[in-house]
């Protein structure tokens, strides 16, 4: 539906009855902006608005109104819905005033006063680019047949951030006519009913509880260097989800995220604020163990908040100003690090090999500030080190990496920042792999004799197929 009563096409729909599609032909048949769907049966009022929405997309249109046939519309009554979206990109959905507007625990509908919580679906105007923002539907996923697909769209978008607003308008609505029309479809409704309300409770339930979108989120993972720095994908998607939450990070090391634009504050003790969430990372992916670690972040997270959409395997970290990439300068990390299954015997062979073919070497630095040894890394054209923190830290500033792994595997670890090989030992040793078959640990004994089958020549294969 476009803005103006002028510009509109209307799509109507006949949802099981032969003599309402037959009225309906005869409207169309005098009025070109007039499309009819016939429905052999009666599918509900989500299926017949979902396309209604679709084609609306696909002709152009700036909005979609999605109506009831029982109800009784005054003059003019499109420009009033379009009017606030007019005026404010902000406004999403607009609908009538005195319907239900409000929900309670259970998310039933109900009266009340204030800013509306959502528009009532008989009678509502949607922004379609805002919709199309962020998914393809109309509707949010779970939801069937009819009921409380309203309130959970409206929802969806004060959850991105939009706004909704009812308008000086009265509807005459004949209410559950074709709900109460015969015990099957009373039967279907109410069943559909029952299984959308569980439904949205589970996925609203963090706004049933606090009836805002701006509560602060505090995420906490405290140790691990790279641990920490893995979460940026997390942050970064809950930015996209809920934008209007601020978000802290309760960490050991908040100097590792400081200039990440997503972040509003990290300290190793966060205070207690108002309606906070408050989602503890620590152990997440430990006991999680066959399963990406980003991936394991962001399930714990969907406990508390369903919403969180897809998780890009990149990580982040803010170099405080653009560093120059030096040619055939390759930066190695062979350690400190206190797991036998993660080190790696043969660097000084490795140094010998990579000076032979031409590559300037420099070891790890040790650092006073992640932003140093961030800048080592980022200004070479390439690092190779074990699966450690300053590998993370490579693919987060985008330095093509080699990560050499033996107790561990990458497709768990590595992330997307960056072009990246892995080097592994082979599945053949018993310890290879081995972290990823045991859960609840945060430390694991030997797995050096993976790390030791791994040759420099494996290594130097790994630098050719970067193309380097």
């Amino acid at each position: 539906m476009l803005a103006r009563s002028s510009d509109a096409h209307y799509f109507v729909t006949a949802n099981g009855c032969q003599e309402t599609a037959r009225q309906f032909r005869e409207v169309a048949a005098k009025h070109s902006n007039v499309t009819v769907h016939e429905n052999g049966s009666n599918l509900g009022f989500q299926i017949p608005h979902h396309r209604q929405f679709v084609l609306a997309s696909q002709m152009g249109c700036q909005y979609c109104l999605i109506a009831n046939d029982d109800i009784t519309v005054p003059e003019g009554f499109l420009d009033t819905l379009a009017a606030p979206m007019d005026a404010d990109k902000g406004i999403a959905i607009t609908g009538p005033e005195g319907t239900c507007a409000y929900l309670d625990h259970d998310f039933h509908g109900t009266g009340g006063t204030g800013e509306p919580e959502y528009i009532e679906g008989s009678c509502s105007m949607f922004r379609i680019d805002a919709l199309r923002k962020h998914r393809s539907t109309l509707w949010c996923d779970g939801l069937s047949f009819v009921y409380s697909e309203d309130s959970s769209a409206s929802l969806y978008l004060r959850e991105k951030g939009y706004r909704i607003r009812t308008v000086p308008m009265h509807l005459e609505h004949a209410r559950s006519v074709t709900v109460n029309g015969d015990p099957e479809t009373k039967r279907l409704c109410q069943e559909a009913q029952a299984k959308n309300h569980e439904v949205n409770r589970k996925r609203w339930s963090y706004y049933l509880s606090r009836r805002t979108f701006d509560f602060p989120i505090v995420i906490r993972r405290w140790y691990a260097l790279g641990d920490v720095l893995l979460v940026t994908p997390i942050v970064r998607a809950l930015a996209e989800s809920n934008p209007l939450s601020p978000i802290y990070i309760e960490t050991q090391v908040p100097s590792l995220l400081e200039g990440n634009p997503y972040i509003r504050g990290g300290a190793e003790s966060i205070p207690k604020m108002d309606k906070e969430m408050r989602i503890n990372l620590d152990m997440a992916y430990e006991h999680r163990p066959g399963m990406h670690i980003v991936d394991a972040y962001a399930e714990e997270v969907r406990k508390h908040l369903p919403g969180l959409g897809d998780v890009e395997h990149r990580t982040e970290f803010a170099l405080s100003s653009p560093v120059p990439r030096e040619e055939r300068l390759v930066v190695l990390h062979d350690g400190p690090c206190n797991w036998p299954g993660k080190k790696w015997p043969h660097f000084e062979a490795l140094k010998t090999q990579l000076r032979v073919t031409g590559w300037r070497v420099e070891m790890m630095e040790k650092w006073g500030k992640f932003s140093g040894a961030a800048a080592q890394i980022a200004r070479a054209s390439l690092f190779i080190g074990i699966d450690s923190f300053p590998m993370h830290l490579a693919l987060s500033v985008g330095t093509p990496t080699v990560g050499i792994f033996g107790i561990t595997r990458a497709r768990y670890i590595m992330t997307n920042g960056s072009p990246h090989v892995a080097v592994e030992s082979s599945e053949s040793i018993a310890s290879s792999g081995a972290r990823h078959r045991q859960g609840g640990l945060t430390f694991l004994p030997g797995g050096d004799d993976a790390m030791a089958s791994i040759s420099v020549e494996n290594v130097m294969e790994g630098v050719k197929k970067l193309g380097l």
